[in-house]
């Protein structure tokens, strides 16, 4: 609904603050489009071990095609 868009928008626009003024911060999302938007690296995590590293785009991209194979 409407009202679920412009809530979802607000939390997005807050995080985006939040991320500008911070060092480093730590995101889960399954968003890919809020990802892209505030992070610019990205870890892929399996079974509490990182077995991806790398540029946010290549992080996603991993994620997502070791899932499909899932």
């Amino acid at each position: 609904s409407a009202g679920d868009k412009r809530m979802r928008g607000k939390a997005a626009d807050r995080m985006r603050g939040f991320v500008d003024q911070s060092a480093i911060t730590v995101m889960a999302s399954h968003s890919r489009r809020l990802l892209t938007e505030v992070c610019n690296r990205g870890i892929v995590l399996s079974h509490a071990r990182v077995v991806f590293e790398g540029t946010i785009d290549d992080a996603v991209n991993y994620y997502e095609s070791h899932q499909k194979s899932k």
